[in-house]
């Protein structure tokens, strides 16, 4: 009889743990099935991912057949993908437009180093070549600065100073500047400056109005007219200082508008007149450090800059 009991109880405990054995193992089958069934458009998804190359960033994964919960994810990656897209073809176009500006310098001082060597030449005939060289070494130094100084406000390593200024005052302090290269073509300038203080680096700040009024100077033709405005303008219920350059001239077509601001990107006729292409970068790359905002307009004839600057916070005045 105890044995019959043992023996019963032996099988019975034997059964029971079959019958989990047999019950874990269809559950684990059950699970590995129902995940890989799960996880199977984010695997179709990362095979989209992994088909696209930097020859194909034009590429955008389809949320056709995109469960819902997914669908947030397809789209912030597209929202990348155009981003990496636009950065990648920025910086293509960056490397381009890096070897045509010095490929011109350089070849320049390669032709006029040969010629100079072609044959024996006077002390001033040397001279004339070696300050023609030195022109020439002057631009690409300027050129490398300029591109490092925009290196490092990509990377977030200038240190802007904000102090209360007045920008009528410094519009007034460049307007002096150029007062000559003014009078040579015979521009005639309009000026309405009122007195508005705001927060900035006072060299950075000088640096874009110096860009601006230049840039104004060079496409004006003689006997043309620029106009200078500072004021305040209330956008969205927020007063601002705003700033406006506005010259007489060749119409900029409105698709170049938009390309302005972008290193190294010139209009017809800048590079005959000595311009890098780098001028507008800056003053751009400096209003965004300053938290504020430039708008291009061109038609009829009449080219304008507007500038948006907040306003300072006190009403200190810094003459």
């Amino acid at each position: 009889l105890l044995y019959t009991i043992v023996y019963n109880m032996f099988f019975r405990w034997l059964s029971y743990i079959f019958i989990i054995f047999l019950s874990c193992m269809i559950s684990a089958v059950a699970i590995y099935f129902f995940t890989r069934l799960g996880l199977r458009p984010i695997r179709l998804i990362s095979q989209d991912i992994r088909t696209i190359s930097t020859s194909e960033l034009d590429k955008r994964l389809s949320t056709q057949n995109t469960p819902a919960e997914l669908e947030e994810l397809v789209y912030a990656f597209n929202d990348m993908l155009t981003n990496v897209e636009k950065g990648y073809e920025t910086l293509n176009n960056f490397s381009a437009d890096l070897a045509h500006q010095f490929r011109t310098p350089l070849a320049n001082l390669s032709l006029q180093t040969q010629v100079a060597l072609n044959k024996t030449r006077t002390n001033e005939e040397y001279k004339e070549t070696l300050y023609s060289c030195l022109e020439e070494y002057e631009r690409l130094t300027g050129m490398v600065n300029d591109m490092l100084w925009l290196a490092k406000t990509d990377n977030a390593q200038l240190n802007v100073v904000h102090e209360p200024m007045a920008i009528d005052t410094e519009v007034s302090s460049i307007i002096d500047y150029f007062t000559d290269l003014l009078d040579e073509k015979s521009i005639r300038l309009s000026t309405s400056l009122n007195s508005v203080m705001i927060e900035g680096d006072k060299n950075m700040i000088r640096r874009a109005l110096n860009n601006i009024l230049s840039n104004a100077i060079r496409h004006t033709p003689e006997k043309g007219t620029i106009s200078i405005q500072v004021g305040t303008k209330r956008t969205d219920n927020t007063e601002t200082a705003w700033l406006s350059v506005s010259n007489t001239g060749e119409t900029i077509p409105k698709p170049e508008i938009s390309r302005l601001f972008d290193r190294f990107y010139q209009i017809k006729g800048a590079r005959q007149s000595g311009s890098s292409g780098l001028g507008l970068a800056i003053v751009k790359a400096i209003i965004d450090l300053h938290n504020g905002a430039i708008i291009c307009t061109s038609e009829e004839g009449e080219t304008e800059f507007a500038i948006q600057f907040p306003l300072a916070t006190t009403a200190k005045r810094c003459d």
